[in-house]
């Protein structure tokens, strides 16, 4: 499965709450996966979120 994935900097967790209230409340559906990430696309700590947890990370050598 591909989905859109969003990158927090600096926090390791997040609520569907917090989600909500972020610039990508639009994404925020019936199911929402968070992961957290070390050596994000700036290279530090954050977590990532989508609508599925399948596949869910940063993978430098994989995404654009």
């Amino acid at each position: 499965m591909s989905q859109f994935v969003y990158y927090i900097p600096d926090k390791t967790s997040f609520t569907r709450e917090e989600a909500k209230r972020s610039p990508a409340s639009h994404a925020i559906e019936d199911s929402f996966a968070f992961r957290e990430v070390y050596g994000g696309p700036d290279g530090g700590a954050g977590c990532v979120f989508g609508v599925s947890d399948e596949r869910l990370g940063f993978y430098a050598n994989r995404q654009t």
